[in-house]
């Protein structure tokens, strides 16, 4: 597997918390998936109104730690339902980052 993509859609509070969940395992439990490039899209619903700090607080991605180079790369988007440029935004760090390492 070269990279991974998680998409965080929520209507519910509770269904932030799954995700979270969900986040956590992928991210600091698996060891398959330690040295790959974690891209994870956040998209902001109407039925949650979230800051983008807000909603990396709630899926627990605000403790993350990349101290060395070693480290999994890992970046956060929030993006709009509807507007495909914040889309684009992470597909092209996915790509850089692939291409360049």
């Amino acid at each position: 597997m070269d990279a991974i993509v998680y998409i965080a859609s929520a209507r519910t509070m509770e269904q932030f918390w799954q995700q979270r969940e969900e986040l956590r395992t992928l991210v600091f439990q698996m060891e398959a998936f330690a040295n790959v490039p974690f891209l994870i899209l956040c998209i902001r619903n109407p039925g949650i109104d979230l800051s983008e700090e807000e909603m990396v607080n709630h899926l627990g991605l605000n403790n993350v730690q990349l101290a060395n180079a070693n480290v999994r790369p890992l970046e956060v988007f929030v993006v709009d339902k509807f507007n495909r440029e914040h889309y684009l935004e992470g597909i092209k760090w996915l790509y850089d980052h692939l291409t360049n390492h």
